[in-house]
């Protein structure tokens, strides 16, 4: 398969090694065709290398294709399988995906119907928008001290969600019901996760960031008022 593609190197015995970091980086800018082929060719490379040497990372990766698109029949890939190889397949894929299910006790707290069965999902264009405005490249993360946002950070956003110390709903531009998440870390920034409403039963990723502060009621008025 020829031409080179933004995050698989191959040494001089033929042998892959596979970044999905610079794979998603190489996604944010150039045409939308070579991005499409890119695309094509690192699901299509990730997806065989996958499936000779590591079965459980190749299952995850036919649960993500085969599955639907909303609703109760989208495939939880578990929440233990979310990680940057996972968030980069999917990309590649334009695939959007369930991880695992809300907790019932939370679900109920924000007022879903079916509150046993409500599917944590993630999509690509989401990612995409975290990565843009607040990843290695962006310019708040260059030039206002941001901590740059990676797809490990991204792989991580339920543990920082489920922990952070504030949690309260907002509403977005487009009045969607939105649950941000904020928490201190000890390294001296605070975490913030958007998590949205989705219809068909779903909380899905909406964005993070990180931004050097103290978590106090001057930081959070200025945080929900975004």
């Amino acid at each position: 398969m020829g031409g080179s593609v933004s995050g698989i190197e191959s040494d001089e015995n033929g042998n892959l090694t596979f970044s999905p970091e610079k794979f998603a980086l190489g996604l944010l800018g150039g045409a939308a065709g070579s991005k499409a082929v890119m695309s094509g060719k690192y699901a299509i490379m990730r997806r065989m290398e996958a499936r000779n040497k590591d079965k459980k990372l190749y299952n995850v990766f036919k649960a993500i294709d085969s599955s639907a698109k909303y609703g109760s029949k989208m495939n939880l890939v578990g929440k233990e399988n979310l990680n940057a190889d996972t968030l980069a397949y999917a990309l590649a894929k334009n695939k959007r995906f369930a991880i695992n299910k809300l907790d019932e006790k939370t679900a109920k707290a924000l007022g879903f119907k079916y509150p046993q069965d409500v599917r944590r999902t993630i999509q690509p264009d989401e990612i995409i928008h975290t990565l843009t405005r607040h990843g290695e490249n962006s310019d708040l993360a260059r030039l206002s001290g941001q901590k740059p946002v990676t797809l490990d950070e991204i792989a991580k956003y339920q543990d920082y969600a489920d922990n952070a110390q504030v949690k309260q709903e907002s509403k977005d531009k487009s009045n969607n019901r939105v649950l941000i998440s904020v928490g201190q870390l000890d390294n001296g920034f605070l975490v913030v996760i958007e998590q949205i409403r989705k219809g068909q039963n779903e909380l899905g990723y909406k964005n993070m960031y990180f931004e050097k502060g103290i978590l106090n009621d001057e930081t959070l008025t200025r945080i929900f008022k975004k």
